[in-house]
Formats: C-alpha cells, sequence, structure tokens
C-alpha cells in the first residue's frame, strides 16, 4: 500500500524509485521491531527454561497461537479456492495440490515456492486467461 502511496506522491524523485523506497521503508519498519524483540527476549526466556509455572504458560501460549496460525489458515484458503463463496477457483486448487505434492513428496525447497508461484500466476494470468 505504501509503494502506491509513494508513487501516488514522489515528491523529487521518479514515481517507480519512490514507490521502491516507500515499500522498502514500511517493510523495514514494520519487520524490525519483530525481530528486535524476539532476538532481546528470548535470552531471558531461554534462563527461565526451568521454571514450571512459565514453561506451562508459554505451552498454553504455544497452541494458542498454532489455533489461531490453523484459523488463518482455513479461512485464506476458503477465501482463495472459493473467492465468491460459490464457483471454484481452479487455478488457485491445483496450485496448491501441486505445491503440497511438491513440499511433501519431493522434498522441493520451500524459498523457491513463492517464486515459482508467482511466475506461475503471471503465466496464467498474462497467457492462459
Amino acid at each position: 500500500m505504501n509503494f502506491i502511496g509513494a508513487w501516488s506522491l514522489p515528491g523529487g524523485l521518479t514515481p517507480l524509485t519512490a514507490g521502491i523506497l516507500g515499500a522498502l521503508i514500511t517493510t523495514y519498519m514494520t519487520f524490525l521491531p519483530c525481530f528486535f524483540f524476539i532476538f532481546a527476549g528470548a535470552p531471558f526466556i531461554e534462563a527461565m527454561g526451568g521454571n514450571k509455572r512459565l514453561q506451562a504458560a508459554l505451552t498454553g501460549v504455544t497452541a494458542a497461537v498454532v489455533g489461531v496460525v490453523l484459523n488463518l489458515a482455513v479461512w485464506f484458503g476458503y477465501k482463495v479456492i472459493l473467492p465468491n463463496g460459490q464457483g471454484f477457483d481452479f487455478f488457485a486448487l491445483i496450485s496448491a495440490a501441486i505445491s503440497l505434492l511438491l513440499l511433501q513428496k519431493y522434498h522441493f525447497p520451500l524459498q523457491y515456492m513463492v517464486p515459482l508461484g508467482a511466475v506461475a500466476g503471471i503465466v496464467w494470468q498474462l497467457f492462459i486467461l
């Protein structure tokens, strides 16, 4: 979204340069605090590893996080495969099945799946539809 905002008001830069800088700054400022809290807090959590009460609380939090992630996966899967709540998006369904096969059976490296999916989507939109 900030790419579009920076593109619309580029100041003294070209719209593409402003858009890329806006997207990079947004990404940086979004993820940097998360990593800071993880790296700053991890040693304290490790030091408290022997505390049974704390371990029980962390186990409960872990279970809740797994539940939230599962809920989001089901919700996003439904919205992607049934975009309007009616007809199937067969490209999304076939892409998901192929991705699952590549990851589970052939142990395809995960870092190549997103670019591969992006290329497949671009090819689908440009040449197939």
